[in-house]
């Protein structure tokens, strides 16, 4: 379920949204939801600790970028107190590829 605060934020990014999918792990560490919005699909994902979502947004933002074209990496959209909203990419996860 997402709380008010991530509505309201995935909101002012991408207009009115329905989730489409949560991709949470069962660690519960961050949650995550695949969103569908008026400007296309995108993942919300939401830290319970602020170090790792500290962690995660200094990656974006200082790391990412520098491998662009080398890898089919996600685009960070935007972000807020300990919640990242990326751009969708069509694909499996790790965990589901044997």
């Amino acid at each position: 379920m997402i709380d008010s605060a991530l509505t309201a934020f995935a909101h002012q990014q991408l207009g009115p949204f329905t989730v489409l999918t949560d991709l949470s792990w069962d660690h519960g560490e961050s949650a995550v939801w695949h969103l569908q919005g008026e400007s296309g699909e995108a993942v919300l994902k939401s830290h319970r600790q602020k170090r790792k979502f500290t962690q995660e947004l200094y990656a974006n933002l200082q790391w990412l970028p520098q491998l662009a074209g080398a890898l089919n990496s996600p685009e960070l959209l935007a972000s807020q107190e300990q919640a990242l909203l990326f751009r969708f990419i069509p694909g499996s996860l790790m965990q589901d590829v044997s």
